[in-house]
């Protein structure tokens, strides 16, 4: 084996053990941040990010997920389930499952976050205009309602449910509403 391709491994694995170690230290702290700055590009791409809340000292005991009324103009209405890795064939989970849980259960909080409220709710008006356009309908979307449905696990001591047995005890609240705007939409604008 050659040099170069010694050294190549050697930052390979020097790179994870330094993720590893970093992802296992408490949120916020000096050091960690200090090296999550220059790598995190790489941890984020990878799905190799964790919050020290999944570990310790009590791990979220919220199970949830999102989903959405969408209403076109012409009155009708459909709904849209924010992909759940429980729903996914076994190479989707693996590939994009885990990333979707964190988007949905630590970035999209009610009352927090608006701006990606915004650009979930504008990555779906996308999507929803490309799918009416190939399907002939073209429905003009008019407004999206996102709903979030959450239970509390209990702890197996409590509680025990078969694995495999889904849980159907949800509450529901009504997290955000976006309102389609008619005509061009500028994202940016650059007054110089």
């Amino acid at each position: 084996m050659g040099v170069f391709k010694k050294i190549l491994i050697s930052m390979f694995i020097a790179l994870h053990v330094t993720v590893m170690v970093t992802a296992g230290l408490p949120d916020k702290s000096a050091v960690g941040k200090r090296i999550l700055k220059s790598i995190a590009w790489y941890q984020i791409f990878f799905g190799l990010d964790q919050t020290w809340s999944m570990f310790a000292p009590n791990p979220s005991a919220v199970n949830s997920y999102l989903d959405a009324t969408i209403t076109f103009k012409d009155g009708t209405s459909e709904k849209w389930t924010f992909p759940r890795s429980s729903h996914m064939s076994s190479w989707d989970r693996f590939t994009s499952g885990e990333r979707m849980r964190k988007y949905q259960q630590e970035n999209l909080r009610s009352l927090e976050r608006q701006d990606l409220w915004f650009d979930l709710s504008r990555f779906l008006e996308r999507e929803i205009t490309k799918l009416e356009k190939q399907g002939g309908r073209g429905r003009v979307l008019e407004s999206v309602q996102f709903f979030r449905h959450h239970n509390i696990v209990k702890p197996p001591t409590e509680v025990f449910l078969e694995h495999g047995k889904p849980s159907n005890n949800y509450q529901t609240e009504s997290v955000f509403k976006y309102q389609a705007a008619d005509g061009v939409r500028h994202e940016a604008k650059n007054n110089y």
